[in-house]
């Protein structure tokens, strides 16, 4: 089986998982971006999440297939997500781009993020649509993949390696519209986002508290 067929084939079976790491994910071997899973953006920006992760096996080699959300869209007026294309799973071509056009997998004890170990990639984008109503909508992302006992792609020994199963990595996440961005002020950058957010429920907690 060439390489390409190795990543069609696990891409068609993203959600045949077996036991193993299944469930939340945990650190290690990693953790979102915002450690929290917790994103906000203002009506037609684009937020993202960000993975930190490490293959903490001593005999696996990792291949990751793919990003699915549980958020869903139905078109419904006010609600966030932007149309039926509001999530991009970033992930995979990363993965594509950086390890299977190089002819490896993730090898046991290696950091997914090869120029800046310990750092996060990007995982997946979603897009709040414009006229969102202000709130926060919860769901899971999973993050799916593939472990063999060597290397699929390499080009000498790759058609001797044996998949050992799928799995996959479950994280709990949010995100919250803050409705339209006021007009003269420029898009804030991600962090700040929370800052502005946080302040806002802050303030709205002490007006309670003071009614």
């Amino acid at each position: 089986m060439n390489r390409l067929s190795i990543l069609r084939t696990a891409a068609v079976a993203l959600a045949a998982a077996v036991c193993g790491h299944a469930g939340l994910l945990t650190d290690p071997p990693g953790q979102l971006s915002p450690s929290s899973g917790d994103l906000a953006g203002f009506n037609g920006t684009t937020v993202s999440w960000g993975l930190r992760l490490s293959n903490d096996t001593v005999d696996q080699w990792w291949v990751f297939t793919g990003v699915a959300s549980d958020y869903t869209s139905t078109g419904a007026p006010g609600e966030i997500p932007d149309g039926s294309s509001f999530f991009t799973d970033l992930l995979f071509p990363y993965f594509f781009t950086n390890f299977f056009l190089n002819n490896t997998a993730l090898a046991p004890g290696q950091d997914l993020n090869l120029l800046s170990p310990g750092s996060p990639v990007d995982l997946a984008s979603f897009a709040i649509s414009p006229t969102a109503d202000p709130g926060t909508i919860p769901a899971q992302l999973h993050i799916f993949y593939d472990f063999y006992d060597s290397n699929p792609f390499d080009p000498a020994t790759g058609s001797s390696a044996t998949q050992l199963g799928s799995d996959q990595f479950d994280v709990d996440t949010t995100v919250t519209a803050l409705g339209q961005l006021p007009q003269g002020s420029a898009v804030p950058e991600p962090g700040a986002l929370w800052l502005m957010a946080g302040a806002g429920l802050l303030f709205a907690v002490r007006r309670r508290a003071t009614a």
